[in-house]
């Protein structure tokens, strides 16, 4: 009987993430900008959360330039919820971006606002939220709760380490 209560206290506390690593992270200080320029891809949960929904985008790609435009390959269209008119799912597309402080504590975001001509419906803006994992920046735009950081109903980007091959 003892033994079956370990594992019921076990099974609890391990399906709340309480030893999970990767659980992401706020952060506690602001990003540098240099952390941020550069290009970003989608971890393996967001493509299975874009199936969830419908959408049917691949090696979707982000690029931070150091001039505050971006521009993103093969995006989703999460920005507007489908209605009745179906947007197209996937879209190429750039704007600008900006690193933005969010809420009362230091939590930061990387807002994205897109050029109007080039989405579908009306929202033109979504904000990522910057935070850590493993040591790491990534950045995250949760579909549904954005206070549940173990959600996988998100996008999350993960930056493109280019190693220098000369050295």
């Amino acid at each position: 009987m003892k033994n079956i209560f370990y594992l019921i206290i076990f099974a609890t506390f391990s399906s709340c993430n309480l030893f999970n690593n990767y659980t992401p992270q706020d952060l506690t200080k602001k990003p540098e900008l240099k952390e941020l320029i550069g290009e970003w891809k989608l971890d393996l949960a967001s493509y299975n959360a874009m199936m969830h929904y419908g959408y049917k985008c691949n090696e979707v790609k982000l690029t931070l330039y150091e001039n505050g435009s971006f521009e993103v390959v093969n995006f989703p269209n999460v920005m507007n919820k489908v209605t009745k008119e179906q947007y197209a799912d996937c879209q190429s597309i750039d704007g600008t971006w900006s690193l933005e402080k969010r809420f009362s504590k230091e939590k930061w975001g990387v807002l994205l606002k897109f050029d109007k001509y080039q989405i579908y419906g009306e929202n033109n803006l979504i904000i990522f939220e910057v935070l850590m994992e493993n040591k790491k920046l990534i950045l995250r735009n949760s579909f549904l709760d954005y206070k549940d950081l173990d959600s996988e109903e998100r996008l999350q980007f993960f930056k493109i380490e280019h190693h220098d091959s000369s050295k």
